[in-house]
């Protein structure tokens, strides 16, 4: 089932506001929670390593060890972001996730220089080496340019991209005949997330 429009739209949306790129947005969201914004994941070890030292009450330790929302923004994150809510629940509405997300993640790219592979490493926390390409897999983003990507890791063939080679690439049918040739089947049809209408 692809995601409600009403989300993308908002995510786009929130993703400008942020001067991020609303692709790289809605893409983080595919990866993160499948457009379930009340998607919810509890972090143990995350839980033991960053939040229990803290010494906080019981209900607050937990809820901060917990992925909350469209983006899964960690409730220790939220609160070192500024999140003052009083309960972490409130990060599964959509505007308050895809807003605190989009800051978490401004601030992750800024830290990386714009590099977005690099920010999206910093986002995730470096425990799932995949996770980059996971993610851009879900659709062109920009990237830094000139950047190398591989393409085809069997023939092993990389192609450089600079970021108007993207945005061109983006919008022609060649797409399309490249997602054929290399046999990607996305997960939805996520052909609008780049649209800036």
């Amino acid at each position: 089932m692809p995601p409600p429009s009403a989300l993308i739209a908002l995510a786009r949306s929130t993703a400008t506001r942020h001067a991020l790129d609303p692709a790289l947005v809605c893409a983080v969201v595919e990866q993160e929670s499948a457009w379930d914004a009340h998607a919810i994941r509890y972090e143990p070890a995350f839980r033991a390593r960053y939040v229990a030292p803290l010494g906080l009450p019981p209900t607050e330790e937990v809820a901060r060890s917990i992925s909350w929302g469209l983006m899964q923004v960690m409730g220790q994150v939220a609160r070192e972001h500024g999140f003052d809510g009083k309960f972490l629940t409130a990060l599964c509405d959509p505007v308050t996730s895809l807003d605190l997300g989009c800051a978490v993640l401004a601030a992750k790219l800024s830290a990386a220089e714009t590099n977005v592979q690099r920010g999206l490493d910093l986002w995730n926390g470096g425990g799932n080496p995949d996770y980059a390409p996971q993610v851009l897999a879900h659709g062109p983003l920009q990237m830094t340019a000139p950047r190398t990507t591989r393409i085809d890791a069997d023939a092993g063939r990389e192609l450089t991209w600079t970021l108007t080679d993207f945005r061109h690439w983006w919008t022609s049918p060649a797409r399309y005949r490249w997602c054929r040739t290399l046999r990607l089947a996305p997960l939805r049809d996520l052909t609008n997330f780049g649209d800036t209408k």
